[in-house]
């Protein structure tokens, strides 16, 4: 069988070539990887890359790093045909297939099912309790193929997008009654007490919230400013926390301060004070826009923030695709 694992960091750049030809979707164009985002993942393998003996040094330090990325690769003639990537959340026992993809060329031929088995094995050799996935809504046969697996899908998540407008955006006061406090990237309670109080109960089957998914190994609070430098991005957090301390919202930029590639946003809202979506939405994308204008701004969000939906379309974002979400309990 030439299935092989990723060899880092030689496997790096003929990876990310391979993968921009095989997510191309002829028929649905708004799947397909974007040119600038190419360049951008051909950027990133490349920065990384010549990182790669710092990230080996700290991955010897700590075993936690060891976990971030390992790859199944499907190989025929020296070419890469086939890859599946994980990567454990934290220092869970959640793991998370991020991506699986089979070149046009050798399609039907079981490849994809063979390279999802080996990775699942991984994931439990590597004591894992859980696995992740998403795939676009519209993909059958993919989804068939998770399906046939045992992963169900439990939650949904959009990829929205916006586009660089001519006008300025002017966010809105924040409401009175709450605080904003600017957060470090690796703070990390505020997010798990918030995410403990909002996670519906459908998600916590798949997606439990501990203190081990959000607080970073101190090695991975050196690596992580270094990864984000050489990827050009400038990250800014903050909390929203009503006047008796309660923390309601959870808000992160990470502003692409190079030429090439795009911004991201990223938001949590209690349901509860869904007013405040309007002022996260639009002060997040403010932010990006000051450090990197005339770049796309992305964001993900998980179905059930309906508030901050709702506050995306309304300053333009659009939607590019809808993912289910599915989950795998690798030991039952």
């Amino acid at each position: 069988m030439p299935i092989r694992l990723l060899k880092l960091p030689n496997d790096l750049e003929p990876l990310s070539e391979m993968a921009a030809e095989t997510f191309q979707y002829p028929d649905h164009p708004e799947w397909s990887v974007q040119a600038d985002e190419v360049e951008s993942i051909a950027a990133s393998m490349k920065n990384y890359r010549r990182m790669w003996p710092v990230v080996r040094l700290l991955q010897w330090l700590s075993p936690a790093l060891r976990d971030i990325l390992h790859s199944h690769i499907w190989e025929e003639n020296g070419q890469i045909a086939g890859f599946t990537n994980i990567s454990r959340r934290g220092t869970t026992d959640v793991w998370y297939v991020s991506g699986v993809g089979v070149h046009p060329d050798y399609r039907r031929r079981g490849i994809a099912r063979r390279l999802v088995r080996a990775s699942l094995d991984m994931i439990r050799e590597h004591g894992g309790r859980i696995a992740l996935l998403d795939v676009i809504d519209g993909n059958y046969p993919a989804y068939k193929l998770y399906q046939s697996l045992g992963f169900e899908t439990y939650t949904g998540t959009l990829m929205l997008e916006w586009e660089p407008q001519a006008a300025p955006l002017r966010p809105p006061p924040l409401p009175a009654g709450y605080v904003r406090e600017a957060v470090s990237l690796f703070e990390w309670r505020a997010r798990y007490t918030l995410a403990q109080h909002i996670t519906p109960e459908h998600v916590l089957r798949y997606e439990p919230v501990t203190e081990r998914r959000y607080r970073r190994p101190p090695t991975a609070r050196l690596l992580m400013p270094l990864m984000m430098k050489a990827d050009g991005l400038k990250a800014e957090c903050f909390t929203i926390r009503t006047s008796a301390g309660q923390v309601v919202a959870y808000g992160r930029s990470d502003a692409r301060v190079r030429e090439k590639g795009r911004s991201e946003i990223h938001a949590s809202l209690d349901p509860a004070h869904e007013q405040l979506a309007p002022y996260l939405i639009q002060t997040l994308l403010h932010r990006v826009i000051s450090l990197s204008p005339g770049h796309i701004v992305e964001m993900g969000l998980s179905e059930w923030q309906s508030a901050l939906m709702d506050a995306a379309r309304e300053v333009g974002f659009e939607q590019r695709a809808r993912n289910h979400r599915m989950g795998l309990l690798l030991s039952e």
